[in-house]
């Protein structure tokens, strides 16, 4: 008997939805897009699993929402892109913009900021910005002092 182009893409939809079955059950409404969809922010040491144990090169895994066809645009089942940073901003009030870095506002893994804003990003949360001069200063945890000619 010849296959038709239906009969392949309902035996296709067929074996799918039976191994989804066997890995998540029979009750459909059980099945969550975060299960199988999920974000993990790898450094290019973190891929040596010995230094990445070590040293923490790499974030923990994250269950994610969105798609390569949505606002929260992440491709791919293990997320291997999406956006680096969110934003928004108030034009009114500048001081009262928000944002957020998946990676923390460091790239040095020995860095405490190194990966910090991964769970707020992945839980869509935000942290305040501080733009003019006086929310800079009360905001700042640390202050680095040039001095010429030293």
């Amino acid at each position: 008997m010849e296959e038709t182009l239906d009969d392949i893409i309902l035996k296709s939809f067929k074996d799918c939805i039976s191994a989804l079955t066997t890995k998540y059950g029979s009750n459909l409404s059980d099945w969550k897009w975060g299960d199988v969809h999920r974000m993990i922010l790898k450094h290019p040491l973190g891929s040596v699993k010995i230094l990445d144990r070590i040293f923490g090169f790499n974030s923990d895994e994250f269950k994610v929402g969105g798609s390569d066809h949505t606002v929260c645009a992440y491709s791919g089942l293990i997320v291997d892109f999406g956006p680096s940073e969110r934003h928004i901003l108030n034009t009114a009030n500048w001081d009262e913009s928000l944002t957020v870095i998946p990676t923390g506002e460091s790239g040095i893994p020995a860095s405490e900021f190194y990966l910090s804003q991964i769970r707020t990003y992945t839980e869509n949360g935000f942290y305040k910005d501080a733009f003019s001069d006086e929310a800079v200063r009360k905001a700042a945890k640390y202050t680095l002092r040039l001095v010429p000619g030293r």
